[in-house]
């Protein structure tokens, strides 16, 4: 075998390597759900995949602060596919673009014949900005990888209002020092009038 023919046989040898290399499919979705008022209750319709990874992102902000409670689950039937390493997140958008990790979601899987996965994230507060620049921005982020034909999930997502429990103003508290100091007083006095 001369060199023209090693060339020639090296270079069908790579290219039969790089066309046996298993191809991983990344999907990818945005979903942008816009400004969400506390009370809020947004349903997440089942997202599809096909085989290989996926990485869904979803976008939103809030126009008052609240707490956050969130969904997702994923079905498999007997084995035949499905997600494995299913995994959520919640991440706050900076106005620089910068985001930083708020809240991982708790995964659970209930395997069986009917295998039942889903990823719960409770998370308080979120904000809501004033004035410029703009609300805060929220993303959602999922990812996982479908075994497989196909797989889904879906779930929903509640926004509800904040609860503040009232904080006591200064005059509430010298109201309360000034009474404690008149009892003090009209005990004293008391003791005072049986001991003579």
């Amino acid at each position: 075998m001369n060199s023209v023919q090693l060339t020639k046989f090296l270079a069908a040898v790579a290219v039969l390597a790089v066309l046996t290399v298993p191809v991983r499919n990344v999907h990818a979705n945005t979903f942008a759900l816009g400004a969400l008022t506390p009370f809020a209750d947004i349903s997440l319709a089942s997202t599809s995949h096909a085989t290989g990874l996926f990485s869904d992102v979803f976008s939103f902000s809030v126009t008052a602060n609240a707490n956050l409670a969130t969904v997702l689950a994923n079905i498999s039937f007997f084995s035949s596919g499905g997600i494995s390493n299913f995994a959520t997140s919640l991440y706050e958008i900076g106005s620089g673009g910068g985001a930083v990790l708020k809240a991982t979601g708790t995964t659970t899987v209930v395997p069986g014949p009917v295998t039942l996965t889903t990823s719960v994230i409770s998370f308080s507060p979120l904000l809501a900005g004033s004035g410029i620049p703009a609300l805060p921005s929220y993303q959602i982020r999922t990812s996982g990888n479908v075994t497989g034909v196909a797989g889904s999930y879906g779930g929903n997502l509640t926004v509800s209002p904040v609860t503040v429990s009232p904080v006591p103003e200064p005059e509430i508290y010298a109201m309360m020092i000034a009474g404690l100091g008149l009892l003090g007083f009209a005990a004293r006095r008391r003791q005072r009038g049986v001991a003579v």
